[in-house]
């Protein structure tokens, strides 16, 4: 029997998770939102029986053991550590938390309790696509990597009335809201750390909500990675048209002895011994039609449920609370602040026009230095 599940949230994105999870078998007990109308409406909605405005009461309700984080960034990391104090398992959609800070908190919360389920729902990385490349990369198709280029072009990011998606200091924008999942699939594929960025981010939108409040989240971001291992990367993100569902991917890595090249679902390889580009893996999976979110982080996300799914049956054949093996493909608190570490730095480099290092904080407490210029940097600006 699989263990019933509690969702923060009431976006969008939960009218897809919920009917993902009902079909794995996952029993979803209860709901929270930031309001008792929004929770109760969300209930209603989707047949969840119990809905409330009070954190405390999801985290203690006798007949959760799995939480799903899917709330706004400002929320998650004091929900993740009190789920995690309460012993339950805990899938937290991007970022993990508002700054670094907050994320370090989780990280060490997660290394507290191994025992618990603590994983980021970084769609990209658990795609067929995504996992067939990085096997042919370890494998040596490329040689030794040199090069990843990355081009997505996306609907709008943030909602359709004013909401924290709208704000880049509250963690919307394209960066945050696609950015990340970018930025993860790139580490995952190189297995490579980062530590210099160069960042450009645009807010081309200045739409007015609600009358009077002003859209300042980045509809366009470009960046450079240098990563360990004289691997450099190059990212152009951008909102390209009105359909939040509209989604195009390419990423290109090149190496010493051949390049391999993701076309949304399909993946592409040449060496340079060859002239001819040949196809080496399709993907035609599907995902739900009635949600406007992209459908690759959709797709992930169908992907990280089954991948729960396996990790609690597996526990029931072999007498164990769970299959550690089952989720080991997914992305873990850890790589969630790198993650997050390398967006600070894009928004930091592009307030500052420079080069600017990727600085990972050990402590909540520890003061964020920027070594390009020596004093505190803020974290979020909004031009």
């Amino acid at each position: 029997m699989m263990p019933g599940v509690g969702i923060f949230g009431t976006g969008k994105v939960i009218y897809a998770l919920v009917p993902m999870l009902r079909k794995q078998g996952f029993e979803v007990k209860a709901i929270w939102g930031r309001t008792a109308e929004e929770s109760q409406s969300a209930s209603k909605a989707l047949g969840i029986p119990f809905w409330t405005a009070k954190m405390d009461e999801i985290v203690l309700h006798k007949e959760v053991n799995v939480i799903f984080v899917v709330c706004p960034p400002q929320y998650q990391s004091q929900i993740l550590i009190k789920a995690l104090g309460i012993g339950k398992h805990v899938v937290c959609n991007p970022p993990g938390g508002l700054v670094q800070a907050d994320v370090v908190k989780t990280v060490q919360a997660s290394q507290y309790y191994p025992t618990l389920i603590t994983v980021m729902s970084y769609g990209l990385r658990l795609l067929p696509v995504f996992g067939v490349t990085k096997q042919l990369i370890q494998g040596g198709f490329c040689g030794q990597v040199q090069l990843c280029d990355v081009r997505v072009d996306t609907g709008p990011v943030h909602a359709d009335t004013y909401d924290w998606t709208c704000d880049g200091a509250m963690g919307g924008g394209v960066l945050s809201c696609i950015g990340a999942h970018v930025v993860d699939a790139v580490l995952f594929l190189t297995g490579q750390e980062p530590h210099l960025v160069n960042g450009l981010l645009k807010y081309l939108d200045n739409a007015v909500m609600n009358g009077f409040r002003r859209v300042n989240s980045d509809t366009f971001c470009s960046f450079q990675m240098e990563l360990t291992g004289n691997v450099s990367v190059n990212a152009t993100l951008g909102v390209r048209s009105t359909r939040k569902t509209d989604f195009n991917l390419e990423l290109f890595v090149s190496g010493t002895r051949g390049a391999l090249k993701i076309r949304d679902s399909e993946l592409y390889g040449k060496k340079w011994d060859s002239d001819e580009e040949e196809l080496l893996f399709s993907d035609d999976g599907s995902v739900p039609a009635n949600v406007d979110e992209p459908w690759p982080i959709l797709r992930g996300l169908l992907k990280l449920v089954e991948s729960l799914r396996a990790a609690f049956v597996g526990a029931e054949e072999g007498n164990i609370k769970w299959n550690k093996d089952a989720i080991a493909g997914a992305a873990s608190f850890e790589d969630g602040q790198h993650v997050v570490a390398v967006m600070e730095a894009i928004k930091r480099s592009s307030m500052n026009k420079q080069w600017t290092p990727v600085y990972f904080l050990k402590e909540p407490d520890e003061p964020e230095l920027s070594k390009a210029d020596g004093h505190p940097a803020p974290f979020y600006v909004s031009l």
